[in-house]
Parts: structure tokens; sequence; C-alpha cells
């Protein structure tokens, strides 16, 4: 997986609680919430972030050895 699709992937894991956590300081600050949601959030978003970090973090699998074919295979 290259640079470009690891970064898509990374970005389309973390949208929904980016989303979530903006929508949750607004109720916060327009006192619908409790502000203990904003730290139980934060922690959230650490968490995912890390799991993401390590989940694409993990090397490609590495290329098959060719299968020897009639004219490289020793008799």
């Amino acid at each position: 997986m290259n640079h470009r699709a690891r970064l898509s992937v990374a970005v389309a894991s973390m949208l929904p609680i980016g989303l979530g956590v903006v929508l949750c300081c607004l109720l916060v600050a327009a006192g619908t919430a409790p502000a203990g949601v904003v730290s139980a959030l934060a922690i959230a978003v650490a968490v995912q972030g890390i799991i993401t970090y390590f989940r694409l973090r993990r090397a490609t699998p590495t290329a098959r050895p060719p299968r020897p074919t009639a004219e490289n295979s020793s008799p």
C-alpha cells in the first residue's frame, strides 16, 4: 500500500470520530451535554489515532519467490 492510500485510509477512519468531537464540543458549549464528555472524547481520539497508526504501519506482504519453470529448474 503506497503512502497516498495509507493517508486516505487514515483520514477515512478518523473522520467520524472527528465529527463527533466537533458535535460534542458544540453541545457542551450550548450547555446540553456535561463537560466530562469532552475529556472522554479526547481519550477516544487518542486511542483511535494509536490504533490507526499501528494498523497502517504494518509492512506490506513480501513478494512471493518466483516459481520454477522448465528453463530455470534443476534436474
